[in-house]
């Protein structure tokens, strides 16, 4: 299965697991250090645990996003442009590796909206010919497998700056034009004397929308309004490609982008159902299911509540605003969180994807509320033996309260009991029991704790 992974950020010696956003995900790179020349900025320290680095002998799809205030991380070069790392990955199949790429989130000069560039470029069989330097592809592709990305995002920069300044970006007109323009994506093709030239490409596998089954959703759109894209007034990009806030009909939303049948189904009963919650006394902080929209087109998604100026949790808490966060303010947040995933389990709920990016501090009250709830998980929070269960919640409640520099919660620990006649490991959470197969320990050694799985 894909895999995508996200970097963290940590202060100097911190160990922590930080990211930034949910599956598709994604982390702060406020670490972000210049090449020699001052030209993009990237992220540093990434070390990816993905299948297929480290000399394992099979590789499997992965992807990784880096996201970060955007007038913050993109640097200006000379030609007046202005870019970033915003990505990287690889295509696998049947365990070889067939192509890597590398995301540039580009601003063009006197322009105030973002363009994502994917460059890609091939593993091709190369013939060991004696004294011939390798391709620029080839280097990509070595530079790519060794981990070293300085190397990597340097060479691809200066090789890309001339493609970025020539391709023609018109300025989008309304939210669905913005939505089509905001990702190009091209092919490295090697030339003669260390040169290369682009063609436009396919996203990749691991990136492709997946087509959304309205017959099967059909149940629970029930009664549930329906929009389109067209009749957004209005619109901000909050977390790129995922969420945006909107105006429709003199009304505020936050309209999320699905990937996929599966996850918007989920994610549409879970709404009602915790809406049912609310009504029998169960407060939870968590947003309402306001509409559906853009039937019909390539961004199909759902509007909800737009909660009031927005932070996610993970990006309070990065390197240089941790220190901001007071103790008590960090127990408030951890105490609102645990209440709610109690709330749902008491209902038969479950949250799934349990991450600090994937809950929301409003600006008018500062409170915590709880988002995404589309399924999945991610590794460093939730382990795959335990996903899509209470025990899962509970273990990512765990680490949330660790993420939240509040110690160790002493509520989890792994030991061994008999079932019957066979002794299997168990998950023990508070003065709760799981019998689970296996759990991973704390990855606190983790470099990517961020995992979607495609497919």
């Amino acid at each position: 299965m894909p895999r995508k992974a996200e970097s963290p950020v940590r202060s100097p010696g911190s160990p922590r697991p930080d990211e930034a956003d949910n599956q598709a995900s994604r982390c702060d790179s406020t670490n972000s250090e210049s090449i020699s020349s001052g030209r993009v900025r990237w992220p540093c320290d990434i070390r990816l645990d993905l299948i297929g680095f480290g000399g394992q002998q099979a590789w499997e799809s992965g992807d990784v996003y880096f996201n970060a205030p955007r007038d913050g991380h993109l640097r200006a070069i000379d030609s007046g442009l202005r870019a970033r790392v915003s990505g990287l990955g690889h295509v696998a199949f049947r365990g070889a590796l067939q192509a890597a790429y590398v995301c540039f989130m580009v601003r063009l000069p006197e322009s105030v909206m973002d363009t994502e560039y994917l460059i890609r470029f091939d593993n091709s069989p190369r013939p060991a010919l004696r004294n011939q330097k390798p391709s620029v592809v080839d280097q990509c592709i070595d530079l790519y497998t060794q981990q070293s990305w300085a190397e990597l995002f340097s060479l691809l920069s200066r090789h890309c700056e001339p493609l970025f300044l020539s391709t023609p970006v018109a300025p989008p007109q309304d939210l669905e034009s913005y939505l089509i323009r905001s990702r190009l994506c091209f092919r490295l093709i090697p030339q003669r004397n260390d040169t290369v030239t682009f063609e436009p490409c396919p996203v990749p596998p691991t990136l492709a929308r997946e087509e959304v089954d309205w017959d099967a959703v059909e149940g629970e759109m029930r009664d549930t309004p329906v929009f389109q894209l067209s009749e957004v007034e209005w619109f901000r990009d909050v977390e790129r490609g995922k969420i945006f806030e909107v105006g429709i009909r003199g009304a505020t939303f936050a309209y999320k982008m699905t990937r996929g049948t599966e996850s918007l189904q989920r994610e549409i009963s879970m709404l009602r159902k915790m809406k049912q919650c609310n009504q029998k006394g169960r407060s939870l902080r968590v947003p309402k299911l306001e509409g559906i929209i853009g039937i019909g087109t390539q961004y199909p998604g759902i509007l909800m509540t737009y909660i009031p100026s927005p932070a996610s949790l993970a990006s309070l808490m990065t390197a240089g605003n941790e220190g901001e966060v007071s103790i008590a303010e960090r127990q408030k947040w951890y105490n609102q969180i645990a209440d709610a995933v109690h709330a749902l389990h008491r209902h038969g709920l479950v949250w799934g994807d349990v991450k600090a990016a994937n809950v929301v501090i409003d600006g008018v009250h500062r409170d915590a509320w709880l988002v995404d709830f589309g399924g999945g998980r991610t590794v460093g929070w939730v382990d795959s033996s335990v996903s899509g269960t209470e025990a899962g919640d509970l273990l990512g409640l765990s680490k949330m309260r660790k993420f939240l520099s509040l110690g160790d919660s002493g509520t989890y620990f792994m030991a061994k009991v008999h079932v019957g006649d066979n002794p299997r490991e168990t998950l023990i959470v508070g003065f709760e029991v799981v019998p689970i197969v296996s759990l991973l320990p704390y990855p606190g050694h983790l470099r990517t704790p961020y995992v979607r799985g495609h497919g």
